[in-house]
């Protein structure tokens, strides 16, 4: 059961889905920021984002399986990861810079992008010598994500139970979610026997610090 538990949670909380998580928590909570006045507005937006960062590289890996050149969809070889790094980096770049330049878009969100893509091309390079988790790259880019909400001005998040109401939580709280999150996506990648905890903390470690390199960067 506990096995059953950590791969549902490993295919929940992939990689390729982290992105769309926090453009919809960030849609969710603040869709002003986008220039609009609820979620419904930005579902083309959403979509484009599922399908550039996940859905497109999917079927990359899935053409890849079909032609012999990887074994597994886990990738579990991190010679097979090449070339899904570098077809889902293309995409990544791709909407960084679509995206870098659009005053509809919030700067915090830009810089999580930047830094996702920063983030898988320093796994890339990495995995050319050592295996590190790219679930933890993942998880590390969010917790970025989150730690730059916390130096933000804003205080708490919104959420609307109902047009009448909405009740706020503090974004310390979005912060520790966030951090559990990550706690047990690393457990469970252990618990799959799939790295060691050396190569979890130091995806999660690529990936937070990406995101501070994207902030340096479109700061500059």
């Amino acid at each position: 059961m506990i096995k059953g538990i950590s791969k549902l949670v490993s295919l929940l909380f992939h990689p390729l889905f982290i992105i769309t998580y926090v453009t919809l928590f960030y849609l969710a909570v603040d869709p002003y920021s986008f220039g609009v006045h609820s979620l419904d507005a930005q579902v083309p937006f959403l979509l484009m984002i599922f399908f550039t960062t996940a859905v497109i590289p999917i079927i990359a890996v899935l053409m890849m399986k079909f032609l012999g050149l990887v074994q597994s969809f886990e990738l579990s070889d991190s010679k097979e990861r090449i070339g899904p790094y570098i077809i889902t980096g293309i995409f990544y770049i791709w909407l960084t810079v679509n995206l870098i330049n659009n005053a509809e878009v919030p700067r915090l969100y830009v810089v999580f992008i930047l830094g996702s893509a920063i983030g898988l091309f320093m796994a890339f390079f990495i995995n050319n010598f050592i295996k590190i988790s790219a679930h933890g790259v993942g998880m590390g880019g969010a917790l970025g994500f989150f730690l730059l909400l916390l130096r933000s001005p804003v205080d708490q998040v919104w959420l609307s139970l109902s047009p009448q109401s909405a009740i706020g939580i503090p974004v310390v709280y979005w912060f520790l979610l966030a951090v559990l999150l990550t706690g047990i996506v690393g457990t469970a990648r252990l618990l799959l026997k799939a790295h060691e905890p050396k190569e979890v903390f130091q995806g999660i470690l690529v990936g937070l610090s990406a995101v501070f390199f994207a902030l340096a960067f479109l700061k500059t």
